[in-house]
Parts: C-alpha cells; structure tokens; sequence
C-alpha cells in the first residue's frame, strides 16, 4: 500500500519538471494551487517581460483557451494575441504579468478574467 502512494507522488513531481511542449487540456501539476504542496517553486515574476505568444500558450497549456478555433477564431490563441496586441502598453504589461504569476485555476475565466479586464468597463 505504500508503494502506490509512493508512485503517485512521484509521478505529481516529476510533472513538475515536464519542459515538453504542452498538450491541451493538461494542466502542469506546478500551475496548480496546489503547487507548493508538491515541492514546486512559487510563482515568480521575471526581470524581462513575457511576451503575448508565451501568455497565450500558458493559457493553452491549462485548458482556457483552445489553440486553433477554426475560421470563427473566437476564443482561441490567435484571439488571445490579437487581444493583448490591441491593448495599451500599461493594460499589457498588467495583463502579462498577471497571467504569468497566475495558476491556471487562477485564468480559468479566460477573457473575462482579471488579466484581461484591467481598465475596462465593468
């Protein structure tokens, strides 16, 4: 009974670890608010600001947001970079660095989230 219990908690930290390309609708353990828990470092902000492509493919990686909607495009990641593209330069910077510190439970409400509402009418 030990060893099972042992093997998941392997299998959670070692996801943590997962530098792949990510696939949709799977969420990496360390995006989780449960991160800590599993030995993952906390969310951090880096010197440099992340750029649009690297917020839209986290939001990707957690489910949000599919990547290619088909020719409606709404919802997807060309309409996640085109709406952050379209943005003033404080509305984005707010916006990147939101979505990078944020856990994917944290974007779940995708463009009607807070990372995306700053500054706009209620």
């Amino acid at each position: 009974m030990r060893a099972p219990a042992f093997l998941a908690l392997a299998l959670l930290l070692g996801s943590c670890a997962d530098e792949g390309e990510p696939t949709y609708g799977h969420v990496n353990a360390c995006r989780l608010n449960q991160a800590p828990l599993l030995g993952c470092p906390p969310p951090s902000v880096d010197e440099e600001l992340p750029t649009i492509e690297v917020a839209c493919h986290k939001l990707v990686e957690c489910g949000v947001i599919v990547l290619d909607d088909g020719p409606d495009a709404n919802g997807d990641y060309f309409e996640c970079v085109s709406r952050l593209q379209d943005n003033e330069l404080d509305r984005l910077e707010y916006s990147l660095r939101c979505i990078e510190v944020s856990t994917c439970i944290d974007l779940r409400d995708g463009f009607d989230g807070p990372c995306f509402r700053f500054g706009r009418e209620p």
